[in-house]
């Protein structure tokens, strides 16, 4: 009896051991994205068909995506010459039409200030 029980583990170990690793490995999250921080005075903004594309001066600037799916507050999507303050995402294009227009993280949360 031991011998038939050494015998099925020899055969069904590798077996056993590839499906606990592989349940192991689902387990785990697939991709995780970090959000950026940014922040400053807005400067120009160019529609998209997705939304609008963003440049965002200093102190933390660069070019950000606002979409539909973006979280706004109180004062609604960044416009000339407002202040925001948010955290971005993964990487977004902007399209007009056919033609690129530019790309740049999309913002998740973002907040305006509400006067010029």
């Amino acid at each position: 009896m031991r011998y038939f029980v050494i015998l099925f583990l020899q055969r069904r170990l590798p077996t056993l051991a590839l499906l606990l690793c592989i349940i192991g490995i689902l387990l785990l999250p697939f991709q995780a994205h970090a959000l950026i921080p940014f922040g400053g005075r807005t400067l120009i903004t160019k529609p998209c068909n997705t939304g609008l594309l963003a440049l965002i001066g200093p102190p933390v600037g660069g070019e950000y995506m606002y979409t539909l799916a973006t979280r706004t507050y109180l004062y609604g999507p960044p416009s000339v010459p407002r202040w925001v303050l948010g955290n971005a995402g993964p990487p977004g294009l902007c399209f007009l039409g056919q033609f690129y227009i530019g790309a740049g993280p999309i913002m998740m949360i973002v907040g305006s200030s509400g006067g010029i």
